[in-house]
């Protein structure tokens, strides 16, 4: 075998092993920031808990707003025999939102268009980096060097004079997911929501997933 060869045959070996998997876990437990890039000041943020083996997703996310940007607190996002359901506690309502919507598949990001860059720096600490695109926009994606198994950072431009990332951090594998966690809070959550005001952080983005 040629040098040449040989050595295009090594770096294609060192570039596969060293590239980790971009498949999310099937059952964990995180926390998920979303800052401002430029001035690393947070925008929001929330509480995931999975289980993909139960195709089943709770979404926390603390500060909602409305169209008119009114702050009405928290929300509760159930993704649950394949619809997404909302539920607003400080109001003590609980609707359908979104029939047919599952929760995000941990394989998701592998089935998009996406590039591997290598290792590079995020928020001081090495990472492994990607880009990659939806249908929405272009991304730039990273997981820590130190803990490849859950995500570090979502980056993507919302306007001209925003940047946001999204940050993921507190990361934990479960075991078992207890199936409470997913447990609509009322009956009235089967009902279809008559006010979709509040714009849930993932509808544009949920494209080719």
């Amino acid at each position: 075998m040629q040098p040449k060869i040989i050595l295009l045959l090594f770096l294609f070996v060192t570039y596969t092993v060293c590239q980790p998997s971009l498949r999310w876990p099937d059952k964990w437990r995180t926390s998920r920031n979303k800052v401002n890039i430029v001035n690393r000041q947070l925008v929001n943020f929330g509480l995931y808990v999975v289980d993909a083996t139960q195709n089943a997703l709770r979404f926390d996310l603390e500060y909602c707003q409305n169209d008119l940007n009114q702050i009405v607190g928290l929300c509760q996002f159930y993704f649950v025999n394949n619809n997404c359901y909302l539920s607003i506690p400080s109001q003590n309502s609980c609707c359908l939102a979104f029939p047919g919507l599952p929760p995000t598949p941990p394989d998701y990001l592998e089935k998009l268009p996406h590039h591997y860059h290598g290792i590079t720096n995020y928020a001081g600490e090495p990472a492994y980096f990607w880009t990659y695109s939806d249908a929405v926009q272009n991304h730039s994606y990273y997981l820590r060097v130190a803990d490849p198994r859950f995500p570090f950072a979502q980056v993507g431009p919302d306007s001209p004079t925003l940047v946001t990332a999204l940050e993921w951090s507190n990361s934990v594998l479960l075991t078992t997911v207890d199936p409470s966690e997913f447990q609509l809070p009322s009956s009235s959550c089967n009902e279809k929501c008559q006010d979709l005001s509040i714009v849930p952080p993932f509808k544009n983005s949920y494209i080719n997933r």
